[in-house]
């Protein structure tokens, strides 16, 4: 009466790996996210998710609980790169001044770039590690070298 048949061991013990497997994906990635967090705080400080274009005027708002540096730069057309780069700081849900005047000021604007940091961390575009003819994003405290 007590036995179990041979199927149900063969489902139970696959059942049991999958479940292990899962468990151990998960401890990696948490695990990996928060020794990259010690190692690199920098990585961690990366925040483009907290901005939110505001319903008026060409302004950005601070979604996160968190105080964040904002840059913001023009881009222009033809390309002839980021234009009129400006920091601000940002307190959580608080909305920048309005783009709007010092985005018609530069000649061929066609958009705005943008990118947050954690304070004190602040957003910068560094060469990229593997190309150094792309530029890539990156958070850096002041006075540190990319």
């Amino acid at each position: 009466m007590g036995q179990v048949p041979e199927t149900a061991k063969r489902t139970q013990s696959r059942f049991g790996r999958s479940v292990i497997v899962i468990v151990l994906i998960i401890v990696v990635v948490i695990g990996g996210r928060f020794l990259q967090s010690r190692l690199d705080p920098a990585v961690a400080a990366r925040a483009p998710e907290c901005l939110e274009l505001a319903d008026e005027g060409l302004a950005y708002t601070n979604t996160c609980d968190v105080e964040i540096n904002f840059r913001y730069c023009f881009t222009t057309h033809p390309a002839t790169g980021f234009q009129n780069c400006q920091t601000i700081a940002l307190a959580p849900n608080e909305t920048s001044h309005s783009l709007f005047s010092e985005y018609r000021a530069v000649t061929n604007a066609d958009g705005v770039y943008e990118y947050a940091c954690e304070t004190p961390y602040l957003p910068v575009r560094i060469q990229s590690y593997t190309d150094r003819h792309v530029d890539m994003d990156a958070c850096r405290l002041d006075g540190e070298a990319p």
